[in-house]
């Protein structure tokens, strides 16, 4: 499998604000779903965080899906990220 090219680091306080957003109770589907891939895919979790494969299965959601958000983290918040409708 090739290497990732959008890689997801997340400071403390970005996972913070983002396992608040998790938490709430209410918050538009669209938006826990991608704070939770962000949360799973970030690489400075405790277990280095997980592929694809295991995020898909976990969230019930497509690999096409995590790349596209893990794409648009890209040069912008995860906030905004995750705040985006499209």
């Amino acid at each position: 499998m090739p290497a990732k090219k959008y890689i997801v680091r997340l400071s403390k306080e970005e996972c913070e604000t983002l396992t608040k957003l998790v938490r709430t109770g209410k918050v538009a589907a669209y938006k826990r779903q991608r704070a939770q891939i962000l949360l799973k895919a970030n690489v400075n979790r405790f277990d280095g965080g997980l592929h694809d494969k295991e995020i898909a299965k976990s969230l019930d959601v497509g690999r096409r899906t995590i790349e596209r958000v893990r794409q648009r983290l890209v040069g912008d918040c995860p906030t905004n990220c995750v705040n985006v409708y499209h």
